[in-house]
């Protein structure tokens, strides 16, 4: 008896494949010697599946929209940055250059 309370505390993590294989070797074992540590397994798997299946549930759309209209005054969304043609980038990058060449050297000091 003493080593099926060990092994019925593992049963759980079995179930979820949690334990490592030569635990999950010892519990096999004794699962196919003990029929109630048997029963106590499918109970849990049994258990587990129903679990598994309440998983999957869908939020109704109103929350969906109740979150999005929190977020939205948050986040603001991106700007699109207006297209420049290539040769206008480099028609300002020369004039740039030739104005800051142009500047004279003391006037941004303070």
């Amino acid at each position: 008896m003493p080593i099926c309370t060990k092994i019925t505390t593992e049963l759980k993590a079995f179930v979820d494949g949690e334990l490592s294989q030569s635990l999950r070797a010892n519990v096999e074992r004794h699962v196919g010697e003990c029929a109630d540590c048997r029963r106590e397994l499918a109970e849990i798997q049994k258990i587990s599946s129903e679990l598994k299946s309440l998983d999957t549930a869908v939020p109704r759309p109103e929350l969906r929209n109740r979150i999005l209209a929190q977020i939205a005054p948050i986040v603001e969304p991106e700007r699109p940055r207006p297209k420049v043609p290539s040769g206008a980038t480099d028609a300002r990058l020369a004039l740039a250059g030739a104005a800051s060449a142009l500047a004279p050297q003391g006037s941004l000091a303070m």
